[in-house]
Formats: structure tokens, C-alpha cells, sequence
């Protein structure tokens, strides 16, 4: 159990590392077209 332990936070912290990259690359974008149109 401590053997498979690490693979498993490794698992975890990518799975979460790759979703918060998707929701700050989502926000970015947001960002992007919301001042382009406060900007028109």
C-alpha cells in the first residue's frame, strides 16, 4: 500500500494540475473576448 501510494498522488496531482491548466487557459480566453467587446 505505501508502494502504490506515491503513483497514486502523482495520478491525482496530474489529473488536477491538468484541470486547473484547462480552466486557467479557459479563463484566459474569456478574458481575451470579454475586453474586446467592452472595448467596442
Amino acid at each position: 500500500f505505501l508502494d502504490i501510494w506515491p503513483l497514486w498522488y502523482v495520478a491525482w496531482a496530474f489529473w488536477f494540475n491538468k484541470l486547473a491548466g484547462g480552466l486557467f487557459i479557459l479563463g484566459l480566453i474569456i478574458g481575451i473576448i470579454f475586453n474586446i467587446y467592452v472595448r467596442i
